[in-house]
């Protein structure tokens, strides 16, 4: 049997909305289906893994994420006000 292309679930559910919140994507899918025209990569996220900001598993050495996990990633983050020293 001859292996299938990455992407090959795409073709079947190629809409973000065809996919449940906690159903596992590989990076590569995950990129296909929000990031289809840019700006982020396969490398941007495994960035975003490494410091916390996008939930991932590793099954078998492959990373998975979820579409929750992505929409989580792109929710806007408003920073901390930086603590000021008070003037005397």
């Amino acid at each position: 049997m001859a292996p299938q292309p990455p992407l090959h679930r795409l073709v079947k559910r190629p809409d973000v909305s065809d996919w449940r919140d906690d159903e596992l994507l590989s990076l590569a899918e995950a990129i296909a289906l929000f990031f289809a025209d840019g700006p982020f990569s396969k490398a941007t996220l495994r960035i975003a893994i490494e410091r916390g900001e996008l939930a991932a598993t590793m099954v078998c050495g492959k990373t998975f994420t979820t579409p929750a996990a992505i929409r989580d990633l792109l929710r806007l983050r408003v920073p901390s006000p930086a603590k000021v020293a008070p003037h005397d």
